[in-house]
């Protein structure tokens, strides 16, 4: 049988006195190994951090803020750019209802404001403006090659004369192209009425000759080449915001650009619903915004029987009809449509239902709330098989209870109850129903505001 595994040892220096080493112990070689590579990680690690701290000294990051509504909207600012750092303009005072700021950049600070700096010239634009929610924001760019030196940053209009602002109106002006002259750049605001998810579609061509959707005379100076930045949108005005430009900033001329507003979503489309009560089919659908809607047709059986207008609004709206031509036990067919203000039309979508009799109802049910999610309205369905006191409440998470939609007597049959949240925080909520009989129900139902 073999005996145990030797072990070799290392001695471990700890220190030096009076010119001997004194050492602290004999330790086993596999202890000694694992030192020696923990020393080496950890050195490394304290060279790369120290590197890192020498390139943060060099290259620091400078913010060059401007005020709309001080002196300093019209003051030139001599900047220094390092080359590995990163530069911004920011514009405070300046909501997206405002104009859209815009500043040139200069080389040099030779002619920089009052006070002009002798310095190293250095060459940088300005990149794509960015709303943060409180300031406007724009890097500073330099070539790939750029070198240490100073730029002269000027905003180039005074605040009571900015970049021109040309409106766009969704139902109006889509589809229709313009001609717009204008000096450098300009921005466009398509609204109001629009929501965040209505993201227009833009078409921006080079002047406005007959090679163009606006197909006229070509006049002077066309533009180079359009920069087309945005689409930010600005919740103040419900309005998305674009901004076009020369591409080249050292060619800020007269020029022209042939524009159209190509496309808008017309609907956000929340979702249509059927629920068969005796004698009768409740439709409802909603939207979680509308523009350029002319007005919706419910079909039966390929036939129209409703029609009724668009609310044309960023926020949601509830639709609610309820077709009482129809006989109990048959199965109809219906179908939602969309009709655009521009006369197009569209199937938003199509359901069956068979209505029936209170007879037919052997069972309680509560049933789901439609929609739901639900801002700020929704529709509670429940079935009753016998006539009797009936309470239906709703409740928050905590418990307590916010709303009594229905707390009396009730016949047999389908019933259907409107809640409507408008003063309720988002969040989830429950509703219960309580009926004499001894039926009791909970569901659960999501507010999103």
């Amino acid at each position: 049988m073999a005996g145990p595994k030797s072990l070799d040892f290392c001695l471990r220096r700890g220190y030096v006195a009076n010119g001997r080493n004194y050492f602290i112990g004999r330790f086993p070689d596999e202890l000694c190994k694992l030192e020696d590579q923990l020393m080496k990680r950890c050195f490394a690690l304290l060279c790369l951090t120290m590197c890192l701290l020498a390139l943060a000294a060099q290259a620091p990051a400078a913010v060059v803020a401007f005020h709309a509504f001080d002196d300093s909207a019209f003051v030139s600012r001599c900047v220094t750019l390092y080359p590995d750092s990163v530069t911004v303009v920011r514009f405070y005072g300046l909501e997206c209802t405002n104009f859209y700021p815009n500043v040139s950049i200069q080389s040099g600070c030779t002619y920089c404001g009052d006070s002009p700096v002798s310095c190293t010239p250095a060459f940088a634009w300005p990149g794509d403006w960015v709303y943060t929610g409180s300031y406007w924001e724009a890097p500073v760019i330099q070539p790939p090659n750029g070198s240490e030196g100073c730029v002269c940053i000027t905003p180039d209009y005074p605040m009571s004369d900015p970049t021109p602002l040309y409106g766009l109106d969704p139902v109006q002006d889509l589809h229709t192209p313009r001609c717009i002259a204008f000096f450098s750049a300009f921005a466009l605001a398509i609204g109001p009425g629009m929501s965040p998810s209505q993201v227009p579609s833009l078409i921006v061509q080079n002047g406005c000759s007959g090679g163009t959707a606006c197909n006229g005379t070509e006049p002077p100076d066309p533009i180079d080449q359009p920069h087309v930045r945005g689409p930010y949108y600005c919740a103040e005005e419900q309005s998305f915001r674009y901004v076009v430009s020369e591409f080249s900033p050292d060619d800020w001329l007269n020029t022209w650009a042939c524009v159209t507003l190509d496309a808008i979503e017309p609907v956000e489309f929340r979702g249509f619903n059927l629920t068969p009560q005796d004698g009768a089919v409740m439709a409802e659908w909603s939207t979680a915004s509308e523009t350029a809607v002319d007005h919706f047709e419910l079909h039966r059986d390929g036939g129209r029987i409703y029609s009724v207008a668009g609310t044309n609004t960023p926020t949601e709206h509830h639709y609610t009809y309820e077709d009482r031509s129809v006989v109990n036990g048959q199965s109809y067919r219906y179908e939602l449509w969309l009709v655009n203000a521009d006369g197009s039309r569209q199937s938003l979508a199509s359901a069956n239902a068979t209505p029936g009799g209170s007879a037919e109802i052997t069972t309680y049910a509560l049933h789901q709330n439609y929609p739901n999610p639900f801002n700020p309205t929704t529709s509670i369905s429940y079935d009753l098989v016998e006539a009797g006191h009936v309470s239906l409440k709703v409740f928050d998470v905590t418990g307590r209870e916010v709303a009594t939609l229905i707390n009396g007597p009730q016949i047999s049959g389908a019933h259907h109850v409107e809640f409507k949240a408008e003063n309720l925080p988002s969040g989830l909520y429950f509703y219960r129903l309580t009926a004499s009989s001894g039926f009791t129900a909970t569901r659960k139902m999501l507010l999103l505001k």
